[in-house]
């Protein structure tokens, strides 16, 4: 196991290095980066509109937030950034005077920050790694689940996120964990599981509220007659949120959702009702939010979702078990709900839930039609990561080339 876990380890620091010198890939040349931790290196350069606000919650928690409340309902990360960056920048200044290097406070405080999100990050995307290749391990044989998370460590969404100053990675991140806890439970059910394995996705949620998945538990649940059980989870998995709120509330801050004060998402079906929304108006809204989610997946998948979309039903067949093809059905279910509750800004990576099984299929259909070709599976692992790395790189790389200097002139 431990060669696999390295394998895993070495992939998350190339992405993170090719992540923290995407200013070279030219990602967005129409747009001047939004961030620059310095303007002399293009390293951990930003392009997301909004990484100058994620940094400056951080670095400023939590009394920023009153004057940045679009990421109360979302602190975890935030939070970490904050105070994982304090430990490792006071070691520093044993060594190093940074105010006799000519820098502010303001400075010092942002770099101490930074290096807070570097270090929740890189410990966030081993934790998925691990946790990945433990999950895939039930369906695939080791190599066929390493080959499967290491396709989904290079895909451009986390090459793109993971030096990113944002919670976006969530979207593909907590479907994985919430699905190892939920097969654990399953094999060996206790409450103290129970307990445990609820005030994680709560706190999941408070990373990033990426339900879709938690969603498809409670149908699962609720559809097995485990109503006890699913109850207690549900109202479990709302304590974290509650003692956020009353630690807000002790400090004088509002409780604000971006989501759904701040861009209308589930409240625009309330408003539509309001409206006596007819029912062919609905059924449309239904068809449109399928279409896009099928849209969704097409773009962020590739040809690795036509792979998986076309095999799916044979390489899953004799692997998963009757309860597992439930819950299957329920997490599909449980994305289109989220979709469907966020109609009005449904984001392009909204099915990067699907991560974990898409390339779990995508990998075994690979591995099965390869290794009659070639004896080795190191040989193969190398010759698809290599290939679905080009094609990543090509598809965040813009023609024709902008140096970093000249971007957005």
């Amino acid at each position: 196991m431990k060669k696999y876990y390295l394998v895993l380890l070495g992939t998350v620091l190339t992405v993170f290095i090719i992540s923290a010198n995407i200013a070279w890939l030219n990602p967005r040349p129409q747009l001047a980066p939004t961030y620059k931790i310095s303007e002399k290196m293009p390293f951990l350069w930003q392009y997301n509109i909004d990484s100058r606000l994620s940094l400056a919650t951080a670095a400023y928690f939590p009394e920023g937030l009153k004057q940045f409340p679009t990421r109360i309902n979302r602190p975890l990360i935030h939070a970490l950034a904050h105070y994982l960056g304090y430990l490792p920048f006071a070691i520093s200044s044993l060594f190093i005077e940074w105010e006799g290097l000519g820098l502010t406070t303001t400075d010092i405080l942002y770099g101490r920050t930074i290096l807070g999100y570097l270090i929740v990050k890189l410990i966030l995307y081993i934790i998925f790694a691990i946790v990945a290749f433990r999950l895939l391990r039930n369906y695939f044989d080791d190599n066929t689940s390493l080959l499967a998370v290491i396709l989904i460590l290079i895909h451009p969404y986390p090459v793109t996120f993971l030096c990113m100053y944002h919670a976006s990675d969530m979207q593909f991140i907590t479907p994985v964990i919430v699905s190892l806890l939920l097969l654990d439970i399953c094999r060996n059910y206790s409450v103290k599981k129970n307990i445990i394995y609820s005030l994680v996705i709560g706190f999941l949620m408070l990373a990033k509220q990426n339900y879709s998945v938690y969603v498809g538990v409670l149908l699962f649940g609720l559809f097995r007659g485990e109503f006890k059980k699913t109850s207690l989870s549900f109202f479990l998995h709302l304590l974290p949120l509650a003692g956020w709120l009353v630690f807000l509330k002790l400090k004088g801050i509002p409780y604000f959702s971006g989501e759904i004060q701040g861009t209308g998402s589930v409240l625009w079906f309330f408003s539509d009702i309001n409206l006596k929304l007819l029912p062919i108006d609905l059924l449309k809204k239904v068809f449109d939010n399928t279409n896009y989610l099928l849209k969704s997946y097409a773009d962020h998948f590739f040809i690795w979702g036509l792979i998986a979309f076309l095999f799916c039903s044979v390489a899953l067949k004799n692997r998963l078990k009757a309860g597992e093809k439930e819950f299957l059905v329920c997490f599909l279910i449980g994305i289109w709900i989220q979709g469907f509750a966020v109609y009005n800004q449904v984001s392009s990576y909204i099915t990067a839930d699907l991560s974990f099984i898409v390339y779990g299929v995508t990998a075994i259909v690979l591995m099965e039609y390869l290794r009659k070709r070639i004896s080795n599976d190191r040989v193969i692992i190398a010759l698809v990561a290599g290939i679905a790395l080009l094609w990543s790189l090509t598809t965040i790389i813009n023609l024709p080339w902008v140096h970093p200097y000249d971007q957005g002139l």
